[in-house]
């Protein structure tokens, strides 16, 4: 191998290895925030639907929040 081949060799590896530690990085990002976020959104389907999306019990009127005071 030349020296241009080595520095393109070289060069390769150092994008591949980039690119793989972006994924990772990426990836782990995203279960974070996933896992930050499913909770807020059940929440909020769950208010807005009147019912528990796990489980199916229906919430009283009496403990329902009146929707200007819940913030969006």
């Amino acid at each position: 191998m030349n020296g241009l081949g080595l520095i393109i060799v070289i060069g390769l590896g150092m994008l591949l290895l980039g690119y793989i530690w972006g994924r990772r990085w990426g990836v782990r990002e995203g279960i974070r925030l996933g896992q930050t976020q499913a909770p807020l959104e059940l929440r909020r389907a769950s208010l807005e639907r009147g019912y528990c999306l796990l489980c199916g019990d229906r919430v009283k009127t009496a403990e329902v929040y009146h929707s200007s005071l819940l913030m969006l």
